[in-house]
């Protein structure tokens, strides 16, 4: 206590001998510091808008010439969720299909386009993935070493979440409109499927083993998901997804039901929609349909 008043009878001593405001003086001080973060974050900003403006730039050459291929029509979008196994895909053959992943892992299946943006899935499925052929592929740009082959590929230039964090924006951060140029990743590359499919034309996209259910609460991943260890996860139509207790995998349902949101707002302000059709999902962003209503 007698040290804390030594300080401060030396402090007004000092201030009454030089005539020094130390309140003021420790304000200015801290206008000062915040008027150079602002500067720095403005031009931290203006970096990275710049960046971004740099990669629209870019610009697939099969996109470019495929927009509105489809104009008119319906595509079904397949995820992986354990309930595929209750649908008969054979029914699906004189449809055009998209699926995601690991679908792949059902032989019987023929996708029209595959898509995949994971950091982590392409590393436990190199040599099927790299070789793995449909009428078109769509990969981001980052795995263009690891999976380029004589399949037909699209190079995918992506906005990926640090960018997000950087800006201070959510995640996925807009809905792309022009997938020829960049895609917006966030959540589920669901999301990133639904901006190729709108790009390309189709009036109406029908969601299958969209289950939207890792045995997890919402509650308890976050704003911006966890990661969650591959070993006690069971959310996929086959124990081959994944190897056993190969790590972790980043689950962010806050992050998918934003980009679901995004991509319904898009379909619907452009007179087109999208339906899940997947049995038991806990998906509710989108009108539910019965698979046999629509096949």
């Amino acid at each position: 206590m007698k040290k804390l008043e030594n300080i401060k009878r030396t402090l007004k001593n000092f201030k009454t001998l030089y005539d020094i405001d130390f309140e003021l003086k420790l304000e200015t001080i801290k206008k000062q510091v915040t008027d150079l973060n602002k500067q720095i974050w403005h031009q931290k900003q203006m970096e990275i808008e710049n960046n971004l403006l740099l990669k629209s730039l870019r610009q697939d050459p099969w996109l470019a010439l495929s927009k509105d291929l489809h104009k008119g029509g319906r595509c079904f979008l397949l995820g992986t969720g354990p309930s595929i196994n209750k649908m008969d895909l054979s029914l699906l053959k004189n449809e055009i299909t998209m699926g995601v992943n690991g679908i792949f892992l059902i032989d019987s299946l023929k996708l029209d386009y595959y898509v995949s943006v994971s950091h982590m899935f392409w590393k436990h499925h190199h040599k099927t993935m790299k070789n793995y052929c449909c009428k078109r592929r769509f990969f981001p740009d980052y795995l263009k070493d690891a999976l380029e082959s004589d399949c037909p590929t699209s190079w995918l230039t992506s906005i990926e979440l640090p960018e997000h964090k950087r800006l201070q924006k959510e995640s996925p951060w807009f809905f792309s409109y022009s997938p020829d140029r960049y895609i917006v990743l966030g959540g589920t590359v669901i999301f990133v499927c639904l901006q190729i499919l709108f790009y390309l034309g189709f009036s109406e996209v029908i969601l299958l083993g969209i289950d939207h259910d890792y045995g997890i609460a919402k509650e308890k991943l976050g704003p911006r998901g966890l990661l969650y260890s591959t070993k006690k996860l069971d959310a996929h139509f086959t124990d081959k997804y994944y190897p056993k207790d190969c790590g972790k995998v980043h689950i962010d349902i806050a992050g998918s039901e934003r980009g679901y949101k995004l991509a319904n707002e898009a379909f619907k302000k452009a007179g087109r929609s999208i339906v899940n059709a997947t049995p038991g999902t806990k998906l509710d962003v989108f009108p539910f349909v019965k698979f046999s209503d629509v096949i």
